[in-house]
């Protein structure tokens, strides 16, 4: 099968690229990176015709079975015009290319997709604003279905590294999230304690897509999210206690409140008398928290796609956590990785 990848340099599509180039032939679209194991075009996703040349054009077309587009810009910082050229206009974009070449479709969205987008409760100090990414995204997968084009949506939850050693292309929210905690610079945690945190490993989503990509009459949406067994807020602060304590460091997570109390006592005592970069930082972990932690599991089509990763269990779930901290304390030299802990595997 003759395959075309956008986003093949993304924290999913090197892992998918892996997967696909051994059983496939693989055309992957990038800007300016690298894309190890596939045949490369460079182009831009937003400009007509994906910016390709006539020739790299009919390379791309000729013989071409399935499109899968990864390509998506996950910047809460980046405004809502940017979003749209690459989460909107570059769907587009690829839809064309896709229609033209009589292909089916892989269409890379985010589970989150469906979420009221949360309010910001400090009154406008959010820079990172997760509901205008959401809405981006939400339009783009109207325009996937509105194509007419044989397709599936794969809807991927937060995105984590690999499950076995945390390697990723480039930090995600996960991580950034991750280091403010380790390094005990939140000190306080607003998220209802029940809250529950859908986080996937980057090779998991990469294996749902593949197996998609190879399933003919795979279903129109496919959730690729931990589900039911996703940990909550509290599970969350104990595994950070967890970590603290097998890395012999002192324990300096923070407490964790209800979104309430912001309202109730913190804004009125304090908040007010903030430096306004300090508002930000403040508003935008709030902004951030509240996206990703949910009061409902999402669903999960984790074990039944066929050729596609089991479902999780609780454990396999809070080890996506774990390996995510220690992948972190090891790229930002937090501390040495104990004896117990084979270091293969943490490191990226």
């Amino acid at each position: 099968m003759k395959i075309f990848v956008t986003g093949g340099a993304g924290v999913v599509g090197v892992p998918l690229i892996r997967m696909l180039d051994a059983r496939h032939e693989v055309i992957a679209l990038t800007h300016t990176r690298p894309v190890p194991g596939a045949e490369v075009v460079r182009g831009d996703i937003t400009a007509p015709g994906l910016g390709l040349d006539t020739e790299d054009m009919a390379r791309v077309l000729d013989g071409l079975d399935l499109v899968v587009h990864c390509a998506a810009s996950v910047d809460f910082a980046a405004g809502p015009d940017t979003l749209h050229a690459v989460n909107v206009t570059g769907t587009q974009r690829v839809l064309d290319l896709a229609a033209e070449a009589g292909a089916r479709l892989v269409h890379v969205s985010t589970a989150f997709v469906d979420i009221d987008p949360p309010e910001d409760i400090t009154g406008g100090h959010a820079t990172l604003l997760p509901g205008q990414y959401i809405a981006a995204k939400r339009v783009g997968e109207s325009e996937v279905r509105a194509s007419g084009l044989t397709h599936t949506i794969v809807r991927p939850s937060a995105v984590a590294g690999h499950s076995r050693t945390g390697e990723i292309t480039e930090y995600q929210g996960v991580h950034s999230m991750s280091r403010a905690l380790l390094r005990g610079s939140v000190p306080l945690f607003l998220c209802a304690g029940y809250a529950r945190y859908d986080l996937v490993p980057c090779d998991v989503v990469a294996a749902v897509i593949a197996a998609v990509a190879e399933l003919p009459d795979a279903p129109a949406t496919v959730w690729a999210t931990i589900g039911p067994n996703s940990f909550t807020a509290d599970r969350l602060l104990e595994i950070l206690d967890e970590t603290f304590d097998e890395y012999g460091l002192p324990r300096r997570g923070p407490r964790r409140a209800d979104p309430e109390v912001f309202r109730r006592l913190l804004e009125p005592a304090f908040f007010d008398e903030l430096r306004p970069a300090e508002k930000t930082k403040m508003a935008n972990l709030m902004s951030t928290v509240a996206s990703l932690f949910q009061a409902d599991p999402m669903p999960t089509s984790l074990g039944t796609i066929p050729g596609a990763p089991q479902a999780f269990s609780t454990f396999d779930a809070e080890e996506v956590m774990r390996t995510t901290f220690r992948t972190v304390i090891a790229r930002e030299g937090m501390a040495q990785a104990p004896a117990a802990l084979d270091r293969k595997e943490v490191m990226v």
